[in-house]
């Protein structure tokens, strides 16, 4: 889901920053607030046959005042139009689920291959690796010339659930050497924020106000969904109890929770509720492993060929990996 909505956000950041913040604009005297917020690297590689200059921005509170600002008077704004940029913007920034970050890159002589990308780029903080959860899928493609687009991290740690920049005293990008030629034989590039230095502040105004508003009306959709999924699982144990008999409770909670668990699942996934379930590993390894005592002759007569091992031959009708179709 998180994917998708970036995705979307994509287009909309694209058509903004073409223009303005790329390698391929004309040069323009850059307001010192945001050129604090991004950091450049110029490389060649040893041959000579191709060179690289990357740009990274990290979208800080600071950073997206002053960029508000600067749209504002550049295109002679009102009042209203200027929230209203605010709101779009903000709202396709996603800062609510992400952490965002403009990349731009800009290849001479041999053509640069980044694909896939984010396995070259990693967001540390607090001494945690993170990878992106989206980013303009065009820098898997080959980069001549000048090429920028975003790249979203996620902003909540995805075991712990907290903010990823919630206390941290810097954020870093770390971009693998391997990402280009012109990097070759050199150490990863590594840019860091000073996180004390954001005095930015974008939590005033209509715009923020409506995203407050769209966030409250999201929020309001998930828990009702969790609702009727819960409802749905007791109108089914209702049905239960009204149509079996049980001598204890016992039995109830055993057949409920035991037995109808896969049914259960299987609804709330058909739900489309996100799911994680933990499993077992030494049961699995131990079902597998597991000697069933069937004599040879019983296999024999079935057909099956059982002098041979488990990875060397699979049953009849089963597909790659030994995998016998559901249906």
């Amino acid at each position: 889901m998180l994917s998708k909505k970036l995705s979307a956000s994509l287009i909309f950041l694209l058509i903004i920053f073409t223009a303005s913040s790329s390698y391929s604009a004309p040069a323009e005297k850059v307001d010192p607030v945001l050129k604090a917020w991004y950091h450049e690297t110029e490389a060649s590689s040893k041959e000579g046959d191709q060179s690289l200059k990357l740009r990274i921005t990290y979208y800080s509170n600071e950073y997206i005042d002053n960029l508000i600002a600067s749209e504002a008077e550049k295109n002679l704004w009102t009042a209203d139009e200027t929230e209203n940029f605010k709101y779009t913007f903000l709202k396709n920034l996603n800062l609510s689920e992400a952490i965002p970050f403009h990349v731009d890159l800009y290849v001479t002589g041999t053509p640069m291959y980044a694909g896939p990308f984010d396995k070259h780029i990693t967001m540390m903080v607090g001494g945690k690796k993170y990878q992106p959860v989206d980013y303009d899928k065009r820098f898997n493609f080959k980069i001549l010339g000048a090429r920028d687009g975003m790249v979203f991290f996620p902003r909540y740690d995805p075991k712990t659930g907290k903010e990823i920049l919630d206390g941290a005293k810097d954020v870093r990008i770390i971009f693998d050497s391997s990402i280009s030629h012109a990097l070759d034989g050199r150490s990863d590039v590594i840019y860091i924020w000073d996180l004390k230095k954001d005095r930015g502040s974008i939590t005033a105004g209509k715009a923020v106000d409506r995203l407050e508003t769209d966030r409250l009306i999201k929020r309001a959709d998930k828990i009702k969904t969790e609702r009727d999924a819960l409802q749905k699982q007791i109108d089914a144990a209702l049905k239960k109890l009204e149509t079996k008999q049980y001598d204890t409770i016992a039995d109830f909670i055993d057949d409920s929770y035991t037995n109808g668990y896969t049914g259960v699942m299987y609804d709330l996934q058909k739900q489309g509720i996100p799911l994680t379930i933990p499993i077992d590993q030494k049961q699995v390894a131990k079902a597998v492993q597991i000697d069933s005592k069937i004599s040879k002759g019983m296999y024999t007569r079935l057909g099956e060929d059982v002098t041979r091992g488990y990875g060397q031959q699979a049953p009849s009708g089963a597909g790659e990996h030994g995998a016998l179709p559901l249906a």
